[in-house]
């Protein structure tokens, strides 16, 4: 219980410090994408590999760029990387799967193939670029719905998002950084 109870708390330390100082509202406030991407490189941070030049530009940017250049993130038909729009639940799904493809995390993850039958009700709604990774992260246990709606569309809160990296982390970095 001690290893869980630190991790968590290592990983939403690291989370909180995103937060807008706006009282005890901050958990249910959406996330834009150059946050997520940015939790998303300090979580791979952890793992011990730097990414960019510290202290440079924007906040995000250089996540943005470690981002792109790795193929986690795309941009709209345009290219555009919209950082500061809200990441939808769907876009979260798309960008969690890339970052576990791109470096080769699947052997970390515990399956559960036989649990096909409980799909998300709103499955429909989900667009069909995101169908596949959504359904492998599912089957996974790496996303989950609310009463078996997945809400695709829905905006990401910073509570959700860190409910998700603490998921990542607890598969990928417990050996590599136990705690005792």
């Amino acid at each position: 219980m001690k290893n869980v109870a630190c991790r968590v708390l290592a990983v939403v330390m690291v989370f909180v410090m995103m937060a807008p100082m706006v009282g005890f509202a901050v958990e249910m406030e959406d996330v834009t994408r150059a946050e997520f991407v940015t939790m998303l490189g300090r979580l791979h941070e952890y793992g011990n590999e730097t990414i960019g030049v510290p202290g440079v530009g924007a906040f995000y940017e250089r996540y943005l760029v470690w981002a792109v250049e790795m193929g986690i993130m795309h941009g709209d038909e345009n290219g555009d990387l919209m950082p500061q729009a809200f990441i939808t639940r769907e876009q979260m799904a798309v960008v969690v799967y890339r970052y576990i493809e791109v470096f080769g995390l699947w052997g970390y993850f515990q399956s559960d193939f036989g649990s096909t039958m409980a799909m998300f009700w709103d499955v429909i709604d989900i667009s069909l670029w995101a169908r596949s990774p959504v359904e492998i992260l599912r089957l996974h246990s790496i996303v989950r719905g609310n009463i078996s709606y997945f809400r695709p569309q829905d905006h990401l809160s910073r509570a959700e998002a860190i409910v998700m990296f603490v998921r990542i982390s607890s598969a990928v970095y417990d050996l590599l950084h136990p705690f005792y």
